[in-house]
């Protein structure tokens, strides 16, 4: 909806600069330059908000391991199973 917005308004400001006989304040091609240049910037912005964002934000903690945990993920009694000692898998 935003591009609908954006054409009625350069639509509005043309007929504007056509009743009141004005040129154009930058001939085409510059006045695309300007337009890449401030689609860059606000992207920029975007990117930088973002990376200060996430460089603010705390640092997962993990929760402390249980006592006798395998340290590789492999089961609570380091079968491979990882099933608890005295479980069973069905």
């Amino acid at each position: 909806m935003s591009y609908v917005y954006s054409l009625l308004s350069g639509l509005l400001f043309g007929i504007g600069y056509g009743l009141l006989g004005l040129k154009s304040p930058a001939p085409p091609l510059i006045a695309l330059a300007g337009l890449l240049g401030m689609l860059g910037g606000d992207q920029l912005v975007t990117q930088l908000k973002e990376h200060l964002a996430a460089r603010s934000a705390p640092p997962a903690v993990s929760a402390p391991a249980k006592p006798g945990a395998s340290p590789s993920g492999s089961g609570a009694d380091g079968d491979g199973t990882g099933s608890v000692s005295g479980e069973t898998k069905p």
